[in-house]
């Protein structure tokens, strides 16, 4: 939906050929009713999808219906008969729009799982020479809220300490980099996904199921 459309409709509307005389909006069907009048009875309509924004504003979609209607009866209840007509339509393609985006969004977050794969073997690398480089019990790292481990911790002991060793331990599935400092943790699989900041990592745990192969199993 454009919010580029919304001016130029209420100056000239193509579809109804001319500048609408009424336009009206169903907030609870999510429709926006625009009328020309052509005769005495006789009107033009569009009723085109609405989304609502946070700030009370409405951006105009696209078009569900079209076409003539005669009747007798005022503008707004000419509109709210259109608007409960398109109803079953206009909620159809919602659907299919935020079907439409959600697929697109997960499509994005598959390709950039499949890029950051990549950088696992030379970050396993680096967490190996860690433990095999030095006292293996030694702190690498802390644990964060919500299965995270950060390893250079802006506040350091704050968390539970992670060892050289327990950190040598986890299966690195992916990275996107390869000199992570914050690690998003499948505790139950053992798996690791490194990024660069917490709040990063919890909304990779979010969607775990797409990256650790455990979780995509049971899933």
């Amino acid at each position: 939906m454009s919010s580029d459309r919304d001016s130029m409709y209420r100056r000239h509307d193509p579809a109804l050929g001319g500048a609408p005389d009424r336009t009206i909006t169903d907030h609870d069907r999510g429709v926006t009713v625009s009328l020309r009048k052509l005769a005495s009875r006789q009107w033009r309509f569009v009723v085109r999808l609405a989304e609502f924004e946070q700030h009370g504003g409405v951006r105009i979609g696209e078009t569900v219906s079209e076409g003539e209607r005669s009747t007798t009866r005022r503008a707004e209840s000419l509109a709210l008969e259109l608007a409960k007509e398109a109803e079953q339509q206009a909620r159809a393609m919602v659907s299919a729009e935020r079907n439409e985006r959600h697929a697109e969004w997960r499509r994005r977050d598959n390709e950039q799982i499949e890029r950051d794969q990549h950088n696992a073997s030379a970050v396993a690398a680096t967490l190996q020479q860690l433990l095999h480089f030095g006292d293996p019990l030694r702190k690498a790292g802390e644990w964060r809220p919500g299965d995270v481990i950060e390893t250079a911790p802006f506040r350091p002991g704050v968390g539970k300490p992670v060892s050289a060793a327990d950190l040598a331990a986890f299966t690195v599935i992916a990275a996107d980099r390869t000199d992570p400092d914050v690690f998003a943790v499948c505790t139950t699989h053992r798996a690791i996904y490194g990024t660069y900041s917490q709040g990063h990592a919890r909304e990779l745990l979010s969607k775990r199921d797409r990256w650790c192969p455990g979780c995509n199993t049971a899933g």
